[in-house]
Order: structure tokens, then C-alpha cells, then sequence
């Protein structure tokens, strides 16, 4: 019941990351200009206009986080009183004013430079200091309460290693100049931030109001999962966004260094999104059973692990070319798409999620990212860099093939085996090798030019 009610506490604080109203996008393009040495982007003045827009949202944050943490507890019906829950929705929803207050400006900025080892660095020690606490308090049977209280503690230290970093790295003005029309194109980011907002939370929300709390703490244990492979995913691949960044701002589309960078980007992302989520389709059913053992409530779902695997797996494909739209500014010709992919989600659950419960609603997300994608590729080959059909058909082979390799595991390898955790970090060890080694032969028989350029990349970075 704790950990639905958190669920849903997040599920709900978490639209305060509407408040930022498109900004990180266009805050990114600012400090590409500003970095590739384009006129009236000077660094201070950009990161003096960011850093004060943010530090807005962070007091306003704050505001509807004390006044949510009086109203919510009254609608949650949890068992648990008032004072508790009010405590767990303020410590919850402090998380967003740490995010805004504290470091996101410079966060922003190195990414923009190529230094995003930087910000995964300082993400893994946060992440992995916090994992660590919270295992051990949970275990030792700390209160709830303090434990995220504790852990919103040890968050913080990211952004302040971030600040001293920053500091220490570049040199700014002292003058606090600024200028609003270096990010006036946020509203026109906004409608796209709000489309991606609904589309991201509509299946919490469904669950929550047609189903239960229960199926809410089903489907956050399964979203926890995913959005751990995710997040390392996008810690790596996001070094290429400054270079394409960079690149297009510098050369424009119609240049071949352009194309050269996107298709390494293309190569690199779709690699890794093979390799992690067909070890975790894999894996996952057997991670459940491990971790629920006991439990009174099915938490052992394949169809919708599957499902679930599917539908992130869409959202990471379509990265590079969503990155490519964003470099260049394209926010407000795409944004009807991000509000079609909204809605179709939205519609589709409501429907589905009476026939086929949270099945349903994981599917009607799959159906929605897959359009997205597919508007996505589209966009990118017909306006934007005008890429042969051929490289996004290779793309598909190899994940038709992988697919092809992930079911025959499943249906012929008996994975019972796996009933403890170290058995299944042996597995997850060895279905992580045997997934490198077939990307490994899939790349050197369709991307052989990609493979070449990165190595090309690698001996030109050794003699600098």
C-alpha cells in the first residue's frame, strides 16, 4: 500500500515538470549557438536568462507543492493518516524544487558542450549513494518518510557538484545581463512539453481512477524497471545530442559531416536500445517472480512486460530523429503530432482499460509511440536531412531479428532456473554477451560504414 501510495503521489507531483513550459529544449539550443560561437548568443547572458526562468519555476514549485501536500491527503484513500500522508506528498514533491532550484541551468550547459560525462557521472554516484541508503533504511525499517527524506538529501548533492564544477570550469561576467528573446521560442516547445506530459502519465492516471492502487503499484514496479534501462541508455547516447547539436548550427542540414554524425547516432542508439531491452524482455519475467515472491497480488505478467518493452523501446528509436528536429528548432511544426500521439493514448486507454485492464492501457501506449516514431522518421527524411529509406529498413531487419532471437530464448530455454538474485545477475551477465555478440554480427554485416567512421573517430581523437 506504501509504495502504491508513493506511485501516486509522484504520478500526481509530477506535473509540476509542466512549469517549465518547453525550456529545456530551447535552453539546449541556446548554449549550441552560444558554444558554436554564433553572434548575440554570448554564454553569460544565456545562462543568466536560463538560470533565472528556472529559478521562477522552482519558487512556484514550491508553492503548489505546500498547497497540494494540505489537499491531497483528504482524496487519498489509503488507510494511512492525514499527517502521514501530508509529510510523504511535501518531502515527494520537493524533489521538483531541488531539480529547478539547484543545477538543472548547468546541467543544461555542459551537455551543450560535450561534457555529459560530467552530468552521468555526478547522476551514477547520486543514484547509486541513493539506492544504497534506501536499501539499507528500508531493511533496517526506517520510516517511509525519512527515507525519502533523506534520499531528496542525497539528490541534492548532484546539482551542487554540477554548480562547483561549472564555476571552476568557465569563466562569466560578473554584469547579470539577460535577454527573453534567446528563449522565446519556449512556448511554441510548450505545446509539444504538454503533449508529451499527458501522453507520458495518461496510463498512470487510468489505472489509478478505472483500476486500483494495487495495479498502479503493478505497473510503477514494472515502469521502475524499464526506466532504469532507459535512463542508461539515454546517459550514454545523449553525448551525441551537443555534437548534432553543434554540427547543424555550424553547417546547416544539406552537409555531409551532418548526415556522417546523425547515422553514427542512429547506429549507436539502435545498438544499445537491441542489446538492453532484449536482455530485459528476456529477464524480466524471471526478475518478477524473484521480487514478488510471496506477495498476494500478481506481479508476473508477460504480455504486458512484453508490451511495456515494446512501447520504450518505440520511445528510444525514435531519439535520434526527435533530436534532430529539436536542434533545429522545429518545435512548432511538430507539435500537432505530439498532441495526435496524446490523444491517441489517451482515447485508446479509456477504451481498452475496460476490456483488458492495465494490459489495455499499456497497449494503447505502444500504438501511440509508434506513430510518434513513424511521424518522426518521416519528418526527419522528408524535411529535414532527405536520408535514403534503405538505412531506416536496415534498422527494422535488425529488430525483426532480435525479436527473432528473444522468442526463441523465451520458448525454448526453460528460465526457472533463475529463482534467486544471484543466479539472475549470472543470467543477465550472459544474455548481455550473447546480445553484444549477435548486434555485433548485425552491424558488421549492415552498418559497416558507421563501424568504420566510428573507428576513424577513435584513432583521429588518440593522435589529439
Amino acid at each position: 500500500m506504501v509504495n502504491g501510495t508513493i506511485t501516486t503521489i509522484s504520478q500526481i507531483t509530477g506535473f509540476l515538470g509542466l512549469l517549465e513550459a518547453g525550456m529545456g529544449s530551447v535552453a539546449s539550443v541556446a548554449f549550441y549557438k552560444s558554444f558554436s560561437g554564433q553572434e548575440n548568443f554570448d554564454l553569460t547572458v544565456v545562462r543568466n536568462t536560463i538560470k533565472k526562468y528556472y529559478k521562477k519555476i522552482a519558487i512556484i514549485s514550491l508553492t503548489i507543492c505546500a498547497t497540494l501536500s494540505v489537499i491531497l491527503p483528504i482524496f487519498l484513500k489509503n488507510g494511512f493518516e492525514f499527517l502521514f500522508n501530508f509529510e510523504l506528498v511535501l518531502i515527494v514533491g520537493c524533489g521538483y524544487f531541488i531539480q529547478y532550484y539547484f543545477g538543472i541551468t548547468e546541467q543544461l550547459m555542459l551537455t551543450a558542450d560535450c561534457r555529459s560525462y560530467v552530468v552521468s557521472l555526478s547522476q551514477i554516484v547520486a543514484v547509486v549513494s541513493n539506492f544504497a541508503a534506501s536499501i539499507f533504511m528500508i531493511t533496517k525499517g526506517v520510516d517511509i518518510r525519512l527515507v525519502k527524506l533523506i534520499s531528496a538529501g542525497i539528490m541534492m548533492s548532484r546539482p551542487i557538484i554540477l554548480s562547483i564544477y561549472v564555476k571552476a570550469k568557465y569563466k562569466f561576467s560578473a554584469e547579470k545581463n539577460y535577454d527573453n528573446l534567446l528563449i522565446k521560442q519556449r512556448w511554441n516547445n510548450f505545446g509539444q512539453s504538454l503533449a508529451f506530459y499527458i501522453h507520458s502519465q495518461t496510463d498512470m492516471i487510468v489505472i489509478m481512477l478505472f483500476l486500483s492502487v494495487s495495479e498502479n503499484s503493478v505497473y510503477g514496479i514494472y515502469v521502475a524497471i524499464i526506466s532504469a534501462i532507459k535512463t542508461v541508455i539515454v546517459s550514454i547516447i545523449s553525448n551525441f545530442n551537443p555534437i548534432l547539436g553543434r554540427v547543424v548550427t555550424k553547417n546547416g542540414n544539406e552537409n555531409e559531416e551532418v548526415k556522417s554524425v546523425f547515422s553514427k547516432f542512429v547506429f549507436l542508439n539502435n545498438f544499445l536500445i537491441n542489446v538492453l531491452f532484449a536482455t530485459t524482455a528476456v529477464l524480466i519475467i524471471p526478475f518478477m517472480k524473484i521480487y514478488s515472491y510471496g506477495f498476494d497480488y500478481n506481479y508476473v505478467r508477460p504480455l504486458f512486460a512484453v508490451f511495456m518493452c515494446l512501447a520504450e523501446y518505440t520511445y528510444l528509436f525514435r531519439n535520434p530523429y526527435n533530436t534532430i528536429i529539436n536542434v533545429n528548432g522545429h518545435f512548432k511544426e511538430t507539435q500537432n503530432s505530439a498532441f495526435l500521439e496524446a490523444g491517441i493514448n489517451i482515447v485508446l486507454s479509456i477504451i481498452l482499460v475496460n476490456f483488458l485492464g492495465s494490459m489495455g492501457v499499456v497497449f494503447a501506449t505502444f500504438i501511440a509511440m509508434l506513430y510518434r516514431m513513424i511521424y518522426c522518421v518521416c519528418y526527419t527524411n522528408k524535411k529535414l536531412l532527405k536520408l535514403k529509406w534503405v538505412e531506416f529498413a536496415k534498422s527494422i531487419v535488425i529488430f525483426l531479428i532480435t525479436v527473432f532471437a528473444v522468442s526463441m530464448i523465451i520458448f525454448f530455454i526453460d528460465l526457472s532456473f533463475i529463482d534467486n538474485y544471484l543466479k539472475f545477475i549470472i543470467a543477465g551477465i550472459i544474455t548481455t554477451i550473447f546480445f553484444v555478440c549477435l548486434q555485433g554480427i548485425l552491424s558488421i554485416i549492415f552498418n559497416k560504414k558507421e563501424i568504420k567512421s566510428l573507428f576513424l573517430d577513435l584513432k583521429l581523437r588518440r593522435k589529439k
